[in-house]
């Protein structure tokens, strides 16, 4: 039995300091800071107003310009935003502060958590590829949606034709050999083999929701510098926090995967030592940061590398 195409497109899953960002409101904004979703809701209204028209555009060719516009401003309606919202659960992951309740539960509200969203899936994913394939299954029905074939005829259909030459064409010159280096400076066994580790120490990229990979680098170093000091600073402030890792890849050439995961403790003692604010803390539950490396060790210190500014941490001078 045929199971019937979801409403809407799976969720883009947001990650580590970009996460933080997008699900925080600009009313717990501190002076001088910009650590929330207003720059992503700018980026990423103009980024869905053009990903909607992208997909109208590509749906239906039969469509004139003001056709598309009275088309999209038919689908950008408080409603279908009220309604976007809901179903991801966006106001759900904002924090703000409580004297921005009504607001953020505002139609204009919704628009700006749903625009900053897009923002951040715009940014986390490196463009328009993702977003706009999520989005056209956001806004077109089902049965309205082109197969990949017809889009890649319907392409090559509003092609020209190739020009025709009256006489053959020359076939290029050979490739010209590149020179021999003196012995002196040639690269050795060993150091084309260390070259060759440190680009293989590459990250496991995200998954697209609908299909595919998304390309995202880590760190490179061998050195250990944020998780001592990420460590240090999470103890003192009662913050418990674990390292869940994966292993991918193949025997020979593993990839590990580590994410950095928090929540404020809630015993006795800290419970009369700090207000109740305190646990209400984002990072309950969150995902903090992730890393990914061909050894365990250098995944983790991505990780906490994330961390550590996701959550503001400063290094003192001289460490």
């Amino acid at each position: 039995m045929h199971k019937p195409e979801p409403r809407f497109p799976p969720p883009i899953d947001l990650q580590g300091e970009l996460l933080l960002n997008v699900f925080t409101h600009r009313s717990l904004r501190q002076d001088g800071g910009s650590g929330d979703n207003e720059r992503y809701a700018a980026l990423g209204e103009k980024v869905f107003e053009a990903s909607v028209t992208y997909s109208l555009f590509t749906t239906y060719p039969a469509l004139v310009g003001k056709d598309i516009e009275e088309r999209r401003a038919a689908l950008l309606t408080d409603h279908n935003y009220e309604q976007w919202t809901k179903y991801y659960r966006l106001r759900d992951k904002l924090r703000f502060h409580s004297d921005a309740y009504h607001q953020v539960q505002s139609p204009e509200g919704a628009r700006e958590i749903f625009h900053a969203y897009i923002g951040g899936a715009y940014t986390q994913t490196n463009g328009p590829l993702v977003v706009n394939r999520w989005v056209e299954h956001l806004v077109v029905p089902p049965e309205d949606r082109p197969k990949p074939e017809e889009k890649v005829s319907s392409f090559y259909a509003s092609q020209p034709p190739p020009p025709s030459y009256p006489y053959p064409v020359q076939p290029p010159p050979p490739p010209v050999p590149p020179p021999t280096l003196p012995q002196d400076k040639r690269f050795s066994a060993r150091s084309r083999t260390s070259s060759f580790s440190s680009a293989r120490n590459v990250a496991v990229p995200p998954d697209d929701p609908l299909g595919g990979r998304v390309p995202y680098t880590t760190s490179t170093t061998g050195k250990s510098i944020y998780l001592p000091r990420f460590n240090e600073i999470t103890t003192q402030r009662r913050l418990h926090v674990e390292y869940p890792a994966e292993q991918k890849g193949l025997q020979h050439a593993p990839r590990w995967v580590v994410t950095c995961v928090g929540a404020y403790r809630t015993d006795t003692d800290a419970l009369r030592r700090h207000s109740d604010s305190t646990f209400r803390h984002p990072v309950n539950g969150q995902q903090m940061g992730i890393g990914a490396a061909t050894t365990k060790q250098l995944a983790k210190e991505e990780a906490a590398k994330q961390a550590f500014h996701a959550l503001n941490f400063t290094m003192p001078p001289g460490y």
